[in-house]
C-alpha cells in the first residue's frame, strides 16, 4: 500500500478591467487590493481561518479604531465651496457601499467558486475648511454615521466615522459660506467575512467588486464634490496553502493477517477463528478535506481481495479507516471505522475539525467468517494481494 498525491501546477492570469462611457469619454478607475491567506503552521495552525494581509494604515490606536486604507490616489475636491445653511447633498454628504454584499471568488486552476461577504464598515477623512462652519461641529459624525476618533485646528478636521449597516447617508448642515476646499486624505475599512478554508482547495483565488463613485454612484459624496475617479475596483484575492502529509511505518509496509490470539485455538483446538484481521497504524497532517478509496490487485464484489497462489480463488478483505478529528462530510459521523472501497461514488469524504498534526490514525484490514471458512478449504495454503490506499487531498 502507498500514499498517493497528486502533484499540482499552478498557473496564474493577469485580470485587466476597461470601462468606457458611450461616447469618447474614458473612465477613469482606480484599483484597490485586499488580499488574505491560509497557510496553517504548527505554531499558527488557523483553524480554517483566514489571516487578512492587507496593506494598511492605522489612523488612530485607541479602542474601536478601525485600520484603513489609504486612497492617496483619489483627489476629493469642492471647486465652488459651500452656501450657508446648505444641507443634504447640496452640503458635506457621504454616503458608501455599507451593506453586505456577496462577492464571487474563482480559483484560477480549476474555476472552482466560493463566496465571500463584503462591505465598508467605516471611513477615514481629512478635510480643508474651518471646523465651526458645519453642524455637527468639524469631526463630530452626523447621524446615522457616528464618530469613532477625530481631531483638528482652525483650518482642517480629520475623523473617522462608523458606517450605517442599512446604507444611509450622512450629511452635515453648513453654518456658514464656506469658500473651496479639498479632502487632504480619504482612506475606507471594511468588512470582509472569509469563507471556511478547510473545505477549499490549494491556490489563489480571485474576485472583483467594482464601485462607482461619484453622484448617485456607490461612493457618494453629494453634488458639491468633484473626484478625479469614477470607478474604484476592489480585487480580493485569497490565497489557500494546506498542509497535507501521510507517514506509514514503512514505505511499502505490510500486512499480516491473524486470529485474535493467534492460530493455537485451531491449531491445538481445532477452533475456527471468526475472522482474521490486522491493523495499520499511519500519522496525518492535515487542514483541508480529504477523501480515500482503494486500487485493488484482485476486485471481489466492490471491495479488495487475496488470493490464494495456488488454486487461484479470491476472498474478498473489507477495509476501514480511524482518524481522530475528522468527520464524514455526508453525514457528520466521525471518522471511525469508515468503510474504504475500490468504487469512487462511495469513497468517504472527511473534514478536519481543525489543523491536525501527526494524527495517530489506522487502517483496519478485516478477512470475515465467509472468507475465512473459504481459505480453511484449502490447508497449508498461501492467500496475497495489493491494495493501494489513496488520500485524495483535492476531492
Amino acid at each position: 500500500m502507498k500514499e498517493i498525491i497528486e502533484p499540482r501546477q499552478r498557473w496564474s492570469r493577469m485580470l485587466a478591467l476597461l470601462g468606457v462611457f458611450a461616447g469618447t469619454w474614458q473612465v477613469q478607475a482606480l484599483d484597490l487590493k485586499i488580499t488574505g491567506e491560509y497557510k496553517p503552521t504548527p505554531q499558527e495552525p488557523g483553524n480554517g481561518q483566514f489571516k487578512d494581509t492587507t496593506p494598511r494604515h492605522n489612523y488612530c490606536t485607541r479602542p474601536g479604531c478601525r485600520p484603513s486604507i489609504r486612497l492617496d490616489d483619489v483627489a476629493i475636491n469642492y471647486p465652488e465651496g459651500f452656501e450657508a445653511g446648505a444641507t443634504g447633498r447640496e452640503s458635506l454628504y457621504f454616503r458608501m457601499p455599507s451593506i453586505l454584499r456577496t462577492v464571487v471568488l474563482t480559483h484560477e486552476e480549476d474555476g472552482s467558486a466560493v463566496e465571500v461577504r463584503w462591505r465598508v464598515d467605516s471611513f477615514t477623512g481629512s478635510i480643508e475648511g474651518r471646523p465651526n462652519s458645519v453642524q455637527p461641529t468639524g469631526y463630530y459624525a452626523p447621524s446615522p454615521c457616528t464618530l469613532i476618533h477625530g481631531r483638528g485646528q482652525s483650518a482642517w478636521f480629520d475623523f473617522q466615522w462608523r458606517l450605517d449597516e442599512r446604507g444611509q447617508a450622512c450629511s452635515k448642515r453648513t453654518l456658514a459660506d464656506i469658500p473651496p476646499g479639498r479632502f487632504l486624505y480619504f482612506g475606507i475599512s471594511y468588512e470582509l467575512q472569509f469563507p471556511n478554508a478547510v473545505s477549499m482547495k490549494n491556490g489563489r483565488y480571485v474576485g472583483v467588486v467594482q464601485l462607482t463613485m461619484g453622484p448617485g454612484g456607490d461612493i457618494d459624496f453629494g453634488d458639491r464634490a468633484e473626484i478625479s475617479d469614477s470607478v474604484l475596483n476592489i480585487l480580493i484575492e485569497l490565497e489557500v496553502q494546506h498542509q497535507f502529509r501521510v507517514r506509514f511505518p514503512a514505505e511499502m509496509p505490510s500486512v499480516q493477517l491473524l486470529p485474535e490470539g493467534g492460530w493455537s485455538q485451531w491449531r491445538d483446538h481445532g477452533i475456527r477463528p471468526n475472522r482474521l484481521r490486522q491493523e495499520l497504524p499511519f500519522l496525518l497532517t492535515s487542514s483541508m478535506d480529504l477523501s480515500m478509496n482503494l486500487r485493488c490487485e484482485h476486485d471481489i464484489d466492490d471491495r479488495c481481495g487475496i488470493r490464494n497462489q495456488r488454486d487461484e480463488v479470491v476472498v474478498p478483505v473489507d477495509v476501514d479507516v480511524t482518524i481522530p478529528g475528522m468527520s464524514n462530510v455526508r453525514d457528520g459521523r466521525p471518522a471511525q471505522d469508515a468503510v474504504l472501497t475500490p468504487d469512487d461514488a462511495q469513497s468517504p469524504r472527511f473534514t478536519p475539525d481543525g489543523y491536525l498534526i501527526q494524527r495517530r490514525s489506522t487502517l483496519r484490514f478485516t478477512a470475515g467468517r465467509d472468507a475465512v471458512t473459504e481459505m480453511l478449504k484449502f490447508p497449508g495454503s498461501h492467500w496475497q494481494g495489493n491494495m493501494t490506499v489513496v488520500f485524495d487531498a483535492n476531492p
